[in-house]
Parts: structure tokens; C-alpha cells; sequence
């Protein structure tokens, strides 16, 4: 500010500490130094341009989750922003990739995703970052036999390539869970008749699981294994050799 036409007009004072804090705009910032043992100094004056500031990008998946393989990610700003990122935990700058839509994670273990936003007549965003975490997936479950017609009895046989994995399944057709029952490899999975001795029909389905430190495989899925009652065997008379 400066004093009115009249010169009678006053300068408020400078803060003690020296610091005017302007909020987002255009000034003109003249100032004086004054003392009652002295005259005062010349005006000083300074063109000042406040931009407001853009928030930050929104990064989603956020800081924090964990999850199987890969995972797409997307990132958000003020409308006509432009949105610069980067994977290798680096800050981003104008030199850094320019996001032009969702894109995917697949580097197992953590992974840093920092971005910042961009626009006409505001200041760049402060630097938005988002930890994320990979984790690589148990191998699928294998059958032996896969599927088949058997007589009274069968064991199948599940393994997964994964060392220490453990396997969990169901033999109805439904999805298998953590509350599902766990495999036993030294006993192997015995299917045999219906309740009422009739013939029985199933489709397994499995998954192999090793946590913490990886994510649960894909679910397996048998075909369907059948297992019947054997015919009755044949009774020939006379039992005897004869002669007759």
C-alpha cells in the first residue's frame, strides 16, 4: 500500500517477523522505511503473482494395500490438470511419464507410486505418493486323476508347485474357502459311493495358500469324477466241473 493523495494517509506497519502473507492473487507491493531520527526512505515496490496451489492427485489403489500379481492403478486431479507420476519411489517432475489413463503394477514385492498435478495459472501440486504392495501368487493345484468314472472307491491326489503351500478344497462344486478342509497329502482325497451305496458324482474344486508372504493361487476345478457301485458278479450253475 502506499499513502493516499493527501500524503496523509498511513502504511500499516511490517509483522515483527518481517513476513506478509498474501493470499492467491495479483499485488502490487510498495513498501517504506520510516524513523523518527531519520527521513524516510525511498518507496520500494514489487509486482507479486500468488497462484493458488492444486491439490493433490488422489491415487487409487491407496498407500497401504497388498495385492495378488498386479493391480491397475488410476490417478485423479483437478479437472485439466496434467498428471505427471513415477514407479521407482524418484519425485516426479515435468520430465516424468505424463499419465494418460490407468496403468498397471506387476513388479512383485513394494512399489511406490508418486505423482504430481499441473496446470495453467496455478502452482504444481505437492508431490502425492502411494505405497503399494505386490504379492506373487501360489501356484494352481493339480489333480491325479483329473476325472473319470471309478468302481466303490477313488483317491485323488492334489499338489501345487509351490513349496509349503497348503491346499484347501471341496468336492460339491463350490467355491473353496480358508474354512474349507485342509488336503492331507499322506492320506490323499477318497471319494467313494453315495450315503445309500448309489452311484456319486463330483467336481473339486482347490486352492493353495501360503501366507503372509504370498497371495492365495487361482481356484482349480476338476472334472467330474464318478464313482459306481460295481455290478454284481455272475453266478454260473451247476458250480461243479460234472461230469454229467
Amino acid at each position: 500500500s502506499a499513502p493516499d493523495a493527501s500524503g496523509k494517509g498511513k502504511m500499516p506497519p511490517v509483522p515483527a517477523d518481517g513476513i506478509i502473507k498474501l493470499s492467491p492473487g495479483k499485488y502490487t507491493v510498495q513498501c517504506q522505511a520510516a524513523s523518527s531520527a531519520k527521513g524516510p526512505s525511498r518507496f520500494v515496490r514489487a509486482q507479486i503473482d500468488v497462484l493458488p496451489r492444486l491439490p493433490l492427485p488422489e491415487i487409487d489403489p491407496e498407500s497401504g494395500e497388498t495385492f495378488v500379481s498386479d493391480v491397475m492403478v488410476s490417478i485423479d486431479s483437478e479437472e485439466g490438470a496434467t498428471i505427471y507420476y513415477t514407479t521407482d519411489g524418484s519425485d516426479p517432475t515435468t520430465d516424468s511419464t505424463k499419465y494418460d489413463g490407468p496403468f498397471e503394477l506387476s513388479t512383485i514385492g513394494s512399489n511406490s507410486v508418486k505423482a504430481i498435478a499441473q496446470k495453467t495459472d496455478w502452482a504444481d501440486s505437492h508431490v502425492a505418493s502411494s505405497a503399494i504392495r505386490l504379492l506373487q501368487r501360489v501356484a494352481e493345484p493339480t489333480y491325479e486323476p483329473y476325472m473319470g468314472a471309478f468302481t466303490n472307491t477313488v483317491t485323488v491326489h492334489l499338489e501345487s508347485e509351490t513349496e509349503g503351500a497348503k491346499i484347501r478344497f471341496t468336492t460339491d462344486g463350490s467355491q473353496p474357502s480358508a474354512a474349507s478342509p485342509e488336503y492331507s497329502p499322506a492320506d490323499g482325497l477318497v471319494l467313494g459311493l453315495s450315503a445309500d451305496g448309489t452311484q456319486a458324482t463330483y467336481v473339486i474344486k482347490a486352492i493353495a495358500e501360503l501366507p503372509p508372504d504370498m497371495g492365495d493361487s487361482y481356484v482349480a476345478t476338476s472334472g467330474e469324477i464318478v464313482v459306481q457301485p460295481a455290478v454284481v458278479a455272475p453266478v454260473i450253475t451247476p458250480e461243479s466241473e460234472g461230469p454229467y
